[in-house]
């Protein structure tokens, strides 16, 4: 019971001043953020009385990424502006731009998608940088050219996502992974991985506080893992 007072005390701005939390309608397959660009669809699944509404649960479609290869946290962080990080950014907005096998541009998609793995001691090991590939290249996607990235790819998964508003900055992310943990722990949800950290940033730099979104989710290792 805590915990699911904790999330939705996080929800209302209660628990945290730096946490805001808003609610998506989860009717819309895809976020209005995405703002006319291609992302991740899902089918949203209403209806499970053991989450709270402040969770959003999601069954997300198979679908492709361009991805770092993983690279080392800095202070326990994913997202921190480093010189290595900004490296695998233009590798990956090169990738788009054509310098690819196949000389294709690709559109550019939302959400920019940072994975952080957990080890033992619940401090992040190891971190990923991907983007979105559209669905028209999903079945014939063209390979990059450079070494530091690849094309991976993503099973069906269950998902769920506590959506953000304002700025979200890595440690807020690993705040509100902790507590969504926890607390689909004390619900008796099974199979999902709670060593991983999805956070999906649907807003650039730039872009005023007021108007930046992203979500932090937990997901099931398979898509057979329904609750």
């Amino acid at each position: 019971m805590f915990w699911l007072v904790f999330l939705v005390k996080i929800a209302q701005g209660e628990a945290d001043p730096l946490i805001d939390i808003i609610e998506v309608n989860t009717e819309k397959l895809l976020p209005t953020v995405c703002k006319g660009k291609e992302c991740p669809a899902y089918q949203p699944i209403l209806g499970n009385s053991k989450i709270s509404s402040t969770v959003s649960v999601r069954d997300y479609t198979d679908m492709h990424w361009i991805s770092s290869t993983r690279f080392s946290p800095v202070n326990n962080s994913c997202t921190d502006s480093t010189d290595k990080l900004t490296h695998y950014y233009r590798q990956l907005y090169n990738f788009l731009r054509g310098v690819n096998t196949m000389g294709l541009t690709i559109d550019r998609t939302v959400p920019t998608r940072f994975i952080g793995q957990k080890g033992p001691d619940g401090r992040i090991e190891f971190c990923y940088m991907m983007f979105f590939i559209p669905s028209y290249f999903a079945t014939n996607t063209p390979a990059p050219l450079s070494i530091d990235i690849y094309v991976g790819y993503d099973w069906n998964r269950r998902c769920y996502v506590i959506p953000v508003s304002g700025n979200c900055t890595w440690k807020r992310a690993l705040k509100i992974h902790k507590a969504l943990v926890r607390y689909l722990t004390k619900k008796g949800i099974k199979g999902v991985m709670n060593d991983e950290l999805v956070h999906d940033v649907y807003t650039g730099y730039a872009v005023p506080t007021a108007d930046k979104y992203s979500e932090v989710m937990v997901c099931s290792s398979q898509y057979d893992y329904r609750n």
